[in-house]
């Protein structure tokens, strides 16, 4: 699952699809998975990238998300 108006890209894609992000680049970015371990290795590879400040780990992931009720799109 994934936030509603999240940017869905995988981990082994991250990098090959820096483009997408760099168009937000200055943004908040918020990275998410189902717990919260490969969006956080995601947050490391964006900031050896030059995103230093911008980008979030979701801390519990999509889990933690719907748990707290929030929605999440399937």
């Amino acid at each position: 699952g994934h936030i509603t108006g999240a940017i869905n890209i995988p981990l082994s894609a991250i990098l090959v699809e820096i483009d997408q992000i760099k168009d937000i680049q200055g943004k908040k970015i918020v990275l998410q998975c189902k717990v919260g371990g490969r969006s956080m290795r995601a947050c490391q590879l964006l900031q050896a990238e030059g995103f230093a400040h911008d980008v979030w780990n979701l801390e519990g992931g999509i889990n933690a998300c719907k748990e707290a009720g929030y929605d999440i799109k399937l």
